[in-house]
């Protein structure tokens, strides 16, 4: 029981750490250039290896569960404050049970896709 509580705890620090991390990449850029665009191009060179596996990986997911996919966006667009690295467009897949049906399946947490800025 110790170890799924440790393994849990070891889960949130990555995902807090992950955002904290992404966004002083970000911030190192932007006072460095003083250019938006060009310090989001970079953050996304740096990050593009793990943005495409993390995508796909919702992608070959949705295929296994048989839910429909549409587009796969691997380029950042800015979201109002948010950036989001990429995305992947899937259908609704079980209206009567809800999006916690496929839970166990898809991920520990819900992923927006988007970093703060």
């Amino acid at each position: 029981m110790e170890y799924a509580a440790l393994f849990f705890i070891l889960i949130l620090l990555l995902f807090f750490l992950s955002r904290v991390l992404t966004s002083e990449i970000y911030s190192f850029f932007y006072k460095t250039t003083r250019s938006e665009n060009f310090s989001i191009g970079i953050l996304s060179a740096v990050l593009f290896i793990g943005v495409f596996v993390h995508e796909m990986a919702h992608f070959l997911t949705a295929k296994f569960l048989l839910v429909p996919t549409g587009k796969v966006s691997l380029f950042p667009k800015k979201d109002g404050d948010y950036l989001k690295l990429g995305s992947v467009s899937v259908a609704q897949s079980c209206s009567s049970c809800g999006w916690y049906y496929f839970y166990p399946f898809v991920g520990l947490f819900y992923d927006s896709g988007s970093i703060g800025l």
